[in-house]
């Protein structure tokens, strides 16, 4: 089944979100021979969900290299509090790229740097080229990049929530996508290991964000302030630059983006490889043999399908 594009949307899909999200929800199947595929099953499923709702123009799977990136060279401890990865979900990262390699799909990772930072590099690339990005994450630090032209759908366990900057404004009590980074910066991340200031807390660094917009507001500002708040506000400076530069999504990595920006001819998520390969790993609910999609090139091999049906 060869997709339907009808705009210039751009998906920018975080790979390891859903891939991740898909390995709790689906912890039981496996292949023939034991081997877990549950978070891939998941993965392919969300892809297969996006595309049919959306029908973008164009995908792109970004993922991370490996747990580590710039931001541990000069904060070690960044995501140090995360377990280390069940050895049975590496194996679906795997599978994973083998599957996107055989769907003819434009995946990048890059070592040093996060897919958050690939995605933000792409978003803004994506608007300088009169593209339509929509960011696909249950990640709410990427809500940093949603403007008027940058949209999110937010993968939450109520389902995808479509993300303007007015979304992001009612769920923050009418902080901006721009003050996000401030506000992790004060109020920190313990998902990611980013400190903030110690004993200020996501409603008062709200608070302080709508009063002052930003830490320079805020440390320009700080003869306004009272008490134990004041001095938590004062001491904890440096922790706060920090976290805010730990935070903010570096959109200016060095990529090809004409080539990732240019839809593959042959891409889709059905492709008699894939959907072969989906096979194999005895996974057989998502596509139907009606779904297949033979890349330009491969009509014989369609031929022969259509042979064998008819025989059969």
């Amino acid at each position: 089944m060869k997709e339907i594009r009808n705009s210039k949307k751009v998906l920018l899909v975080d790979a390891m979100n859903l891939i991740h999200r898909s390995y709790y929800a689906y912890p039981r199947l496996a292949t023939k021979e034991g081997v877990a595929t549950g978070g891939f099953f998941g993965f392919v499923k969300y892809l297969k969900s996006l595309q049919e709702k959306y029908r973008p123009w164009h995908m792109i799977i970004c993922s991370d290299a490996s747990r580590e990136s710039f931001r541990n060279e000069f904060y070690p401890e960044y995501k140090g509090t995360r377990k280390e990865t069940d050895q049975e979900l590496i194996v679906q990262f795997g599978m994973m790229e083998a599957y996107l390699k055989k769907c003819n799909a434009t995946f990048i990772k890059k070592v040093n740097y996060e897919a958050d930072d690939l995605i933000g590099t792409l978003a803004k690339k994506a608007v300088e080229k009169e593209y339509e990005p929509l960011i696909v994450s249950g990640d709410r630090d990427l809500f940093q990049l949603v403007s008027p032209k940058v949209h999110q759908i937010y993968l939450s366990n109520k389902g995808m929530i479509y993300f303007e900057p007015e979304t992001v404004m009612e769920k923050y009590d009418g902080l901006s996508p721009e003050q996000i980074v401030d506000l992790k910066a004060l109020s920190g991340d313990p998902s990611d290991n980013i400190p903030g200031i110690r004993g200020i807390g996501e409603k008062t660094a709200i608070k302080l964000l709508k009063a002052y917009e930003n830490l320079e507001g805020i440390y320009q500002n700080t003869d306004e302030l009272k008490g134990k708040q004041k001095e938590k506000i004062e001491k904890g400076v440096e922790e706060a630059y920090l976290s805010r530069r730990l935070a903010s999504i570096d959109c200016r990595v060095e990529i090809n983006d004409e080539e990732l920006l240019s839809p593959k001819e042959n891409f889709s998520l059905s492709t008699k490889a894939a959907f072969d390969y989906l096979t194999e790993l005895n996974i057989q609910k998502i596509f139907t043999p009606e779904d297949i999609y033979y890349p330009q090139g491969e009509e014989l091999l369609k031929e022969e399908s259509e042979q064998i049906s008819m025989d059969l």
